[in-house]
């Protein structure tokens, strides 16, 4: 029997696909907002598995690989670190066997992004505080106001007193 010659950039482990069968690289990247680059980035350091690849040798994303990266995406929008994401990823690659630690690993990550959203949540309330006190009518005479108050038709009539030609 004949042996198969293999495409120069195949890799031993990584699957093959007949046909046009998949996304390229570039149509992942696309669907994704995930950057060619950092695609390549993440299968190198095996945070993705080796992605399928095409007679050609270009790689052939299938919808389980854009649901992974779509999941990955939402861990790193909610600042998981790269160690944190191979971690879940060699979790997940153990199978049922490792449900617990799955499981473990994304409450211990939700516990901190709630504890960050608690903090944004409070200091936006002192930034919109802090807006509307520039909505206060001006203090009476003899009064410091806590903060100035500034409409936005003194702002205008301060810049076009000083000569400035920006609106």
């Amino acid at each position: 029997m004949e042996a198969r010659a293999r495409h120069p950039r195949a890799r031993p482990g990584v699957r093959a696909t007949a046909g046009a069968a998949g996304f390229t690289i570039r149509e992942a990247a696309a669907r994704t907002g995930i950057t060619a680059h950092t695609l390549r980035y993440y299968e190198r350091i095996g945070l993705v598995q080796p992605v399928a690849r095409g007679s050609s040798g270009h790689r052939r994303y299938g919808a389980d690989d854009l649901r992974w990266l779509e999941f990955l995406k939402k861990l790193h929008l909610t600042d998981m670190s790269i160690r944190k994401m191979l971690e879940y990823a060699r979790l997940a690659r153990r199978g049922d066997a490792a449900v617990l630690a799955r499981r473990a690993l994304l409450d211990e990550h939700r516990v901190e992004v709630e504890a960050r959203l608690d903090r944004l949540q409070s200091a936006l309330a002192v930034i919109k505080k802090k807006i509307a006190s520039y909505d206060l009518p001006p203090a009476k005479p003899g009064r410091q106001p806590a903060a100035p108050a500034v409409s936005e038709a003194r702002l205008r009539d301060r810049s076009a007193s000083r000569g400035s030609s920006r609106p």
